[in-house]
């Protein structure tokens, strides 16, 4: 794992070392740097494959091509072999030298042959071309600025900001981020900075760049098989993402919820690790909110070496940190706990393994159980619908405890009369369209203008090439929720300490079969992962395969009742709102009055505005990350 940067169009040492040198956590072991007058690549390696020779860039025999690596390419080992039969001699074991040869024979079209997660870039000296690309899932990062002629990329916006080019804010991105928590490819909060979406390339050649997709999952392929032939091939799939993701020449570890798919990962694990396994949890004095006693008995079934870290995140220290290391507004809760479970973790191992990608993969979470109940509602007359939703809204109390059940009550209800693209989206939004407009100060108004901040999602639910909602929604959650939320957190956490986190679940040949199978049968009924917990049925106890999803997520609802109130209160006073001018200081009132009161669960609202708030300080403002927020709380 490492940081990559570099510059297109013109070379410059001095910059790509202080690009390097704040992208150091993902890469603390060494750095590199090659360039030109036309180019320039750098690098900061975290080892884990090739400890010795592997140092960044990495070029082939003759030094016409080099390359830079963030992420691994898992079936490196039987590509060299390959390449070796071809005549290709190679200096090191690194599998960053084989995307070196593989380039050499195919060009670009070598990323096909890929197994594996990487941001990278390949300069090819004979034709003073670079070939940047992101893996097809976007498990890893990139980031550009262009001006036309000349490009910048890095891991991490806070690298291209070295560049001194404008810290500008882009309010478009705002206004998706306060639908969503996150700001989805291409955008970023920074005007003229671009995320290179999943499975996407760029190609900079003769004073140009192109951007273009090299995959995507595939359309109208029909199942291999019955659904016993299909959950046979899930597991051996399975399996074998999981064992490519165990080739590491440093100590390999697991993140254990307790869950299925962690779970299923420790399983296949202890079978292939004979020396045992390292496992870690995370967990709360709020019982609800973890799955310590979970964990603690799937650990002493399979014999693994547990570690437990019960935590109670110090937000005021915490938030400020883990927003320096987003670079951007970023509001999933859970990013705390993985920064927190990522340090533990460090201690142990360089390399981590995690169940992300299992919900998105085979219909995991509770949003897909209420895609049935809807279709089921939906044969009610609309009148009856919307009677119901007229009586019922007014009158539900969501509750400030954290566990969002009133708020899916209400979401369910409330989209029982929408069309289902806008139906979904109402699940999966937090502000809505007309709730942001009524927020925003004139100035910010005028700046997002017509602009609609779902329409990147709605582009893939309403996706006229396939015919099914169900398989739309599939495909809408694996090319944005997964790669701009859960894989967002998980790259940059556990890289704010310098470990790897590896995800099986998210193995594109693992997907790709995933969406040939029909999602009637990844459920069953409003139960899901169905075909999941029957490929696992040999691999897991009874009471896994039958448990529900717990899921890691901070009280957040409490936080902001109780220890996080003064400080909530003191970073949104009218004044300090009035003199940032981006929302109105009686719009943001009314927000935490109602929360207050019990009747509305705002705590995601409101700790968005929380996370922007402290991310315009550190990024806009310049201030230390110590004085972000004030030392009013206590730990939460």
């Amino acid at each position: 794992m490492c940081g990559i940067c570099g510059t297109y169009g013109y070379g410059d040492e001095t910059l790509l070392k202080r690009m390097c040198r704040v992208l150091t956590q993902r890469g603390s072991d060494e750095d590199g740097w090659k360039g030109g007058e036309t180019f320039g690549l750098g690098s900061r390696r975290l080892k884990v494959i090739d400890l010795e020779t592997g140092r960044q860039p990495i070029g082939n025999e003759d030094g016409t091509i080099w390359v830079v690596l963030n992420g691994e390419i898992y079936n490196y080992q039987e590509l060299r072999r390959q390449l070796e039969a071809k005549g290709h001699r190679f200096s090191t074991r690194s599998d960053t030298e084989v995307i070196a040869h593989a380039y050499e024979e195919e060009g670009e079209a070598c990323l096909h042959q890929f197994r594996g997660v990487f941001g990278l870039a390949v300069w090819d000296a004979k034709r003073e071309r670079l070939l940047l690309a992101r893996d097809r899932v976007g498990v890893r990062p990139l980031y550009y600025r262009t001006d036309g002629s000349r490009l910048e990329f890095a891991s991490e916006l806070k690298a291209i900001l070295e560049t001194g080019c404008p810290r500008t804010l882009n309010y478009r991105a705002l206004h998706q981020y306060l639908s969503f928590v996150y700001i989805p490819a291409p955008n970023t909060i920074f005007e003229g900075i671009s995320e290179l979406p999943p499975g996407h390339l760029i190609v900079c050649e003769s004073g140009r760049h192109e951007v273009r997709r090299y995959w995507d999952l595939p359309r109208d392929v029909a199942p291999p098989g019955d659904p016993r032939e299909v959950t046979e091939e899930v597991r051996r799939r399975f399996e074998e993402s999981v064992r490519y993701r165990l080739v590491s020449d440093v100590p390999v570890g697991v993140f254990l919820s307790g869950g299925i798919d962690s779970s299923a990962i420790v399983a296949v694990m202890a079978r292939h690790m004979p020396g045992g396994v390292n496992t870690f949890t995370l967990g709360f004095d709020e019982r609800h909110y973890d799955e310590l006693v979970e964990a603690r008995r799937i650990a002493r079934i399979f014999g693994t070496e547990h570690r437990e870290f019960p935590v109670r995140p110090d937000v005021i220290r915490l938030l400020p940190r883990v927003v320096w290391h987003f670079d951007q507004p970023f509001a999933n809760g859970t990013a705390l706990l993985i920064y927190q479970l990522s340090e533990a973790a460090k201690r142990h191992v360089t390399v981590a393994l995690a169940g992300t990608g299992g919900d998105e993969a085979f219909a995991g979470y509770t949003r897909y159980a209420g895609l049935r109940w809807a279709d089921y509602y939906a044969r009610a007359p609309r009148f009856f619908r919307e009677a119901v939703a007229d009586l019922c809204l007014p009158r539900l109390r969501e509750g400030t405890d954290g566990r969002h059940r009133g708020r899916r009550l209400r979401s369910f209800v409330r989209g029982g009369v929408l069309a289902p693209v806008d139906r979904y989206v109402s699940w999966v939004t937090y502000f809505t369209e007309d709730a942001k407009r009524g927020l925003y100060s004139a100035s910010t108004a005028e700046a997002v203008g017509e602009f609609d901040g779902t329409a990147f999602l709605k582009t893939f639910l309403e996706d006229p090439g396939e015919p099914r909602f169900n398989e739309r929604v599939f495909r809408a959650d694996v090319a944005t929720y997964l790669p701009s939320n859960q894989l967002h957190y998980s790259d940059r956490m556990s890289m704010a300490h310098g470990l790897e986190l590896r995800v099986p679940f998210c193995d594109h040949e693992l997907l790709e079969l995933s969406a040939a199978i029909p999602f009637e049968w990844k459920t069953r009924g409003v139960r899901t992962k169905a075909l999941l917990r029957n490929a696992l049925s040999d691999l897991l106890p009874r009471w896994v395969l039958r448990s529900k999803k717990v899921g890691l997520n901070p009280p957040v609802g409490i936080w902001l009742k109780g220890p996080l109130r003064p400080v909530v209160r003191d970073v949104f006073s009218a004044d300090r709102v009035r003199a940032r001018g981006t929302f109105r200081p009686e719009a943001i009132e009314a927000l935490l009055a109602e929360h207050d009161s019990g009747r509305r669960d705002c705590s995601m609202e409101i700790w968005m505005l929380l996370v922007f708030e402290v991310w315009q300080r550190v990024y806009l403002d310049g201030t230390a990350l110590e004085e972000a927020l004030p030392e009013a709380a206590a730990v939460c």
